[in-house]
């Protein structure tokens, strides 16, 4: 039996993955409550494309930067440009700046367009890196921590963005998340660099990228699990529409109530 000790270059990715889903989980729920209240429902599923879209397209070309780039440095600078975007937002919703609600709505929505195109490197880079980190034996281990990991710190980073709401305000709860995904950022420079494997194929993006769908398409269990995460996305996404609802039911002390 092999050595399934896990590594402390490890913890420090895990580390790095659990601030940045916290801070990124913080600022989701943030905005989504920022943009219900300066506008209407409608403009929370807009704030939802503006992340998804981006996100989907930037996807084709991301995976293959990815292989042919140094993973840790990729990872890196996108936790860092997830940072300036976070110190944007807080920035957009200072109180002192007295913008107009239209105006602030559009300088979010574009600062989540930003945050789509950094999720398309931030996430596949992340992944990539895991079987680099760990040794054959430790992977199931690690993979599982991995999981476990990202689970947590997105169901306890979407409650904590609302305590933040309510203790900090908005402006402040976007400053709160900008430190933790700075924290995720110097935990992401611990690792060792991550090289891309050498090939002597110098393959052209598109047919990259079409070998990436061939690959998903002609594998059955794949393509069923993706396929399976991609409804579960779309009908998750009624999540958008809880801010409405302590409004539309509840008043401020029943409210206070429940909490």
């Amino acid at each position: 039996m092999g050595n399934t000790l896990l590594t402390k270059e490890f913890w420090h990715f895990i580390s790095a993955r659990l601030f940045f889903v916290l801070g990124m989980r913080m600022i989701t729920t943030i905005v989504i409550y920022q943009v219900f209240h300066l506008s209407n429902t409608y403009m929370v599923g807009v704030a939802g494309l503006s992340e998804f879209v981006p996100a989907v397209i930037a996807a084709f070309y991301s995976g293959h930067y990815i292989d042919r780039h140094n993973k840790k440095n990729i990872l890196v600078w996108a936790y860092m440009f997830y940072l300036l975007c976070g110190i944007t937002l807080a920035i957009i919703s200072l109180p002192q700046l007295a913008l107009e609600n239209n105006t602030k709505v559009v300088l979010i929505l574009l600062v989540v367009f930003c945050t789509g195109i950094i999720r398309s490197f931030a996430g596949p880079s992340a992944n990539s890196m895991l079987p680099a980190i760990v040794n054959k034996q430790s992977l199931p281990k690690a993979i599982s921590f991995n999981s476990s990991t990202w689970l947590v710190s997105s169901i306890s980073g979407h409650a904590a963005g609302g305590l933040l709401i309510a203790a900090l305000g908005i402006s402040n709860a976007y400053f709160a998340t900008a430190v933790l995904i700075l924290l995720a950022g110097l935990f992401a420079l611990q690792l060792k660099p991550k090289p891309p494997v050498i090939s002597n194929v110098k393959e052209p993006v598109l047919k990259s990228i079409q070998q990436g769908f061939s690959y998903v398409f002609n594998n059955k269990n794949l393509l069923g699990v993706i396929s399976l995460d991609l409804f579960a996305v779309l009908f998750g996404g009624a999540v958008a529409f809880i801010p409405k609802l302590p409004k539309k039911f509840y008043t401020q002390a029943q409210l206070v109530t429940v909490f």
